[in-house]
């Protein structure tokens, strides 16, 4: 069974009559548009439905304002505290013309920080850190973090 057929047979067994699709801004805070279940199709969520991008700040110009939230199907939950029984999806955002992650979406990004840090070891990020440390500096202070500095 696929996972979207697994969603559309979870909807029907457990009547659910609202699907939430979730995704996240760049300040973290929560935003949602949700659909009636019974117009979720498999299609809907195997390629995810459009949203105003301009509605959320930071994101779009009104200009050009399109954005494709696609369901990620292993994040499916009931929301315990709806009025109604709810079925919750995160969902990825994507650039609607090439269906490419939209830069600013928070999962796109951790996505990308995940590839960036694949392969290397923690001698590379110790060795980073580090190096960082080293040419930071404390105000007011004569040293800069255990070394003496040059003041």
């Amino acid at each position: 069974m696929t996972d979207a057929a697994r969603i559309m047979a979870r909807i029907e067994d457990e009547g659910v009559r609202t699907v939430d699709l979730r995704f996240t801004d760049l300040t973290g805070r929560w935003r949602h548009t949700s659909v009636e279940a019974k117009s979720v199709t498999g299609e809907i969520l195997k390629r995810g439905i459009l949203i105003d991008g301009a509605a959320v700040p930071g994101w779009r110009d009104v200009a050009d304002s399109d954005l494709l939230l696609r369901p990620d199907l292993a994040t499916d939950w009931a929301d315990p505290f709806a009025a109604q029984p709810t079925l919750v999806l995160l969902c990825d955002t994507l650039e609607p013309a090439a269906a490419m992650d939209y830069e600013r979406d928070p999962r796109s990004t951790a996505r990308r920080a995940e590839t960036a840090l694949a392969g290397r070891t923690l001698h590379h990020a110790c060795e980073h850190t580090v190096s960082v440390i080293n040419r930071a500096t404390v105000y007011g202070s004569q040293f800069a973090f255990g070394r003496r500095s040059s003041m």
